[in-house]
């Protein structure tokens, strides 16, 4: 604060009230995900503080600096830094080494950028528009469209289908089996992690309600689930199976619930005209 090495209290950090330090230091957060929002010094250094654990496994904590820093957000210790933090205008180091000019880089014009370290500079995907202008090959046809055409060109030369939100079904849709846990591949050397199953959900059997449960049978696996969707994305994270995500769902769905009604009833079946309400 006017140029004097301050501290701020707690309750300021990401208030967005009026700076006090001299570069709104206090107000610099990120909203990591939708549940979540945290200063970028609580971010990638090795403590959840988001419940969904976004501040740690969001895709800036997959690069980070070899050299420590202790950073000015008061942890008491040194810690790497995300690549993404190095020279982009704003100190987060008390030293200020992260706005030296003395850091590595690879490439030049539109692929120059920050690096780990000088050992090595591999060749990048080139964008034709966009910033940062590259995609390094490691996170080439990853579902995210960085360059404005990546997608494209990714389905174009791997001839890859267009993305499914359904699971696969068997036995009248009350059996569902997510990624690699279908009948015949589930063995499969490749995949060293077995699958289990959840009964977490009951969904209806053509029109008859709440008297099954729906089996769901996955990975028994913690994935990112970031480039997930529909089924797959639902059932995994309402599986906790999901390191980055959770469940979007407040209650799970109970066909054979209603509140207040019919409290003794195990099942319902329905047609066109009419409801059976089937009680103990």
């Amino acid at each position: 604060v006017n140029g004097y090495l301050s501290s701020v209290s707690k309750f300021m950090i990401c208030s967005g009230e009026k700076a006090i330090c001299d570069d709104n230091f206090e107000n610099q957060c990120l909203q990591t995900s939708s549940q979540c929002t945290v200063h970028r010094h609580l971010m990638c250094d090795g403590q959840q503080d988001c419940n969904d654990k976004s501040d740690e496994t969001g895709l800036i904590c997959n690069t980070t600096t070899l050299e420590k820093c202790e950073r000015r957000g008061g942890q008491k210790r040194e810690l790497p830094i995300p690549l993404a933090w190095v020279r982009d205008g704003f100190k987060d180091c008390l030293s200020g080494i992260d706005e030296d000019d003395s850091w590595p880089t690879c490439g030049s014009n539109k692929s120059l950028r920050f690096v780990t370290s000088n050992d090595k500079c591999e060749n990048v995907f080139l964008c034709p528009w966009g910033d940062p202008g590259y995609v390094e090959f490691s996170k080439l046809c990853d579902g995210v469209e960085t360059c404005g055409n990546e997608n494209k060109i990714c389905s174009e030369s791997r001839k890859q289908p267009k993305l499914s939100t359904a699971v696969l079904s068997t036995d009248k849709s009350m059996t569902k089996h997510l990624s690699y846990c279908i009948k015949g591949i589930k063995n499969t050397l490749n995949f060293k992690n077995h699958c289990f199953t959840i009964s977490t959900f009951r969904f209806s059997n053509k029109n008859v309600y709440g008297g099954t449960n729906t089996t769901i049978i996955l990975p028994n696996i913690l994935q990112n689930c970031d480039h997930m969707f529909g089924e797959q994305y639902l059932y995994t994270s309402c599986a906790d199976k999901c390191f980055s995500s959770s469940c979007p769902l407040r209650n799970i769905p109970r066909y054979e619930a209603c509140p207040g009604q019919y409290q003794n009833r195990i099942g319902t079946i329905a047609n066109n005209e009419y409801l059976t309400f089937v009680t103990k």
